[in-house]
Parts: C-alpha cells; sequence; structure tokens
C-alpha cells in the first residue's frame, strides 16, 4: 500500500518491522531497490534489483520497473532489454511486458522485434486496447526515425 500511494518515507521506516510472509520477503529486494532508486542512490538499486530479478522474474511490476530503471541507469547497454526478454519468455502471457518490450525494442532499433511483439499482442489485448496501444508504438517509432534522420543529416 505505501509503495503504491508513493508514500515511500513511511515504507523505509516500517519495512523493518513488517510481517511478510515468506513468499512475500522476496518483495523487500524490490522495495529496497524502488527506494533506493527515488532517493537517487543509482549504484545501490542497480544492485537491488539486479538480486531482486534472480528471485521476482514473474512479476510483472518488478520486471517492468527495473527495466525503465536500467534504459534512465545505463542507457547506452542493452540491459533493460535483456530484462524484459527474459520477462516475456518467462511471462509469454503478459500484455503489460509485451508492451514495454515492444517499446523498449524500438527504441533499440531492433524494429523486427518489435513487430513480433506487436502480433504477439494482438492475441493478448481487445481490439480498442491493441489498437490505443498501435498508435502509441507508431508515434514512438516515428520519432526514433526522425531522430535517426536528423542524427545522418
Amino acid at each position: 500500500l505505501w509503495h503504491n500511494t508513493k508514500n515511500q518515507d513511511v515504507l523505509v521506516k516500517r519495512m523493518d518491522n513488517l510481517y511478510l510472509t515468506p513468499k512475500d520477503k522476496r518483495h523487500k529486494l524490490y522495495f529496497r531497490a524502488k527506494i533506493a532508486e527515488i532517493k537517487g542512490r543509482d549504484r545501490e538499486a542497480a544492485e537491488r534489483y539486479s538480486q531482486a530479478l534472480k528471485m521476482l522474474l514473474f512479476d510483472e511490476r518488478v520486471v517492468e520497473d527495473a527495466a525503465a530503471f536500467f534504459a534512465r541507469y545505463s542507457p547506452t547497454e542493452m540491459q533493460a532489454y535483456d530484462i524484459l526478454l527474459d520477462g516475456i519468455t518467462y511471462n509469454p502471457y503478459s500484455a503489460r511486458l509485451y508492451k514495454a518490450y515492444a517499446l523498449e525494442s524500438v527504441n533499440r532499433g531492433l524494429n523486427s522485434y518489435a513487430e513480433q511483439a506487436l502480433v504477439s499482442l494482438r492475441g493478448l489485448l481487445p481490439a480498442l486496447e491493441y489498437s490505443t496501444f498501435k498508435e502509441k508504438f507508431d508515434k514512438q517509432r516515428q520519432a526514433k526515425e526522425a531522430e535517426a534522420d536528423q542524427w545522418q543529416l
């Protein structure tokens, strides 16, 4: 609740006193990574996200947040793309992860992989939601193409 309402200060203060079931204890690493990211401790956040991903690769939010963090933290590396690829490999029915993967593929210039993700999304999403995402996808692809054209000039 504190994480979802973006009340990280309370989460930090009370995390060590929380009773978590054995299943939920693994999320402590994720919460600590998120807190480190918010506080600007990028190196600690990177380490904690890496640890959390080893245990929580099936959790869509963890995979999505870790990929978003690494896309900002090390934009020249393919770490965000690799995280999302692992996410859709282990959770092939996650429309949320396929959306993030498609957009990250466009950002990396991997258009054929992005197109394959769109094909997969077509089967996972209702038609209206798919068309809405497709518009966003097309805008991002056009922006990347324009950016590439600008660089070549």
